[in-house]
């Protein structure tokens, strides 16, 4: 989430149109001056590599699921379960996600795809400057002015993030988490408290390789945060959202949790197969909507889009931040 508490879900902070930790100095790639430097050389070789692969295997590779409880059948600790631990019952998801940002002005967009099993990922990261606030239906933001983009590409080994506004790039090799550093944590070691009584929270490794997404596809920051103690929430309703089964959950947050994010009541759909938060509305003490987000197109396994591969035509007049 975009104010969590820790850093599991890592916004970007926007300085000058690239994010904060990315003002290093950068050098042209000049791939047909036959002064190319040996680290310039080099880093074309590791992207030619990347570009070689496939995004995603041929042959889906074979992978044990989690099995849902009929969500007739389902109690509020099977659902916290679910949202803790959603990345154990699907291997591919694609989609788009929308969501707040501290501006009420601005609007984050993300496009995704991920194969777990591959380690296979591609996400497309915007901003928008809305003029009306209460408006955020998607095709009136994507209308609207994009003041910030930011491609990904994860392919098993590497990671390629791309900024079009600056024509740079930044290419990381072993940057990418795979299903088995996800190890599993029981689901009441994940809340403890300090001496001091704030709440630690404990994260599983995040094997989808969108972390901007994860609030949508692997939202365990936001349970923890919400659902824990599961006095101060209901299922109310199982209700079909853009094609999906969903638990309709309304609750009120923990005093903290609650005044961090200037949330007094919250309402979320959270799929019934995986887990995955499908929208999620943080209304004020006014009743305001605060907080939101919200998904599009959101889609598992044999339904899930490909993951979109990496092209070095898409860098070949860009400098790479070194």
């Amino acid at each position: 989430m975009k104010r969590n508490l820790l850093t599991i879900f890592s916004v970007l902070v926007i300085v000058g149109g690239l994010p904060l930790g990315y003002y290093i100095k950068s050098h042209d790639i000049k791939q047909n001056d036959s002064k190319t430097t040996a680290a310039e050389a080099q880093a074309l070789v590791q992207i030619d590599e990347i570009s070689q692969e496939p995004a995603t295997s041929n042959i889906k590779p074979s992978r044990e699921l989690a099995t849902p409880i009929d969500y007739n059948q389902a109690d509020k600790n099977d659902i916290l379960h679910m949202m803790l631990n959603s990345i154990d019952y699907y291997d591919s998801v694609s989609g788009t996600m929308i969501f707040s940002s501290d501006n009420k002005n601005v609007v984050n967009v993300v496009d995704f795809q991920s194969e777990l099993s591959t380690a296979s990922a591609y996400s497309r990261y915007e901003q928008y400057y809305i003029d009306d606030s209460d408006n955020i239906s998607l095709e009136y933001i994507l209308s609207s002015e994009c003041t910030f983009s930011n491609l990904v590409f994860c392919n098993q080994n590497s990671e390629i993030s791309i900024f079009p506004n600056d024509k740079t790039y930044i290419y990381q090799n072993d940057f990418i988490t795979r299903l088995d550093e996800a190890v599993p944590i029981k689901d009441d070691e994940r809340v403890s408290f300090a001496d001091d009584g704030y709440p630690v929270y404990r994260y599983r490794a995040n094997p989808t390789n969108v972390t901007m997404s994860s609030m949508c596809i692997f939202p365990q920051e936001i349970a923890m945060g919400y659902l824990n103690d599961t006095s101060l929430w209901e299922v109310s309703d199982i209700v079909n959202y853009n094609e999906l089964i969903c638990f309709q959950i309304k609750g009120v947050p923990n005093n903290d949790y609650g005044a961090k994010l200037n949330v007094s009541q919250f309402e979320f759909l959270v799929d019934v197969n995986t887990g995955a938060l499908v929208k999620y509305q943080g209304y004020d003490k006014d009743g305001n909507l605060s907080d939101f987000m919200y998904t599009e197109n959101l889609k598992f396994d044999d339904k899930a889009d490909s993951v979109t591969p990496f092209s070095d035509n898409l860098i070949s007049q860009y400098s790479q931040i070194q």
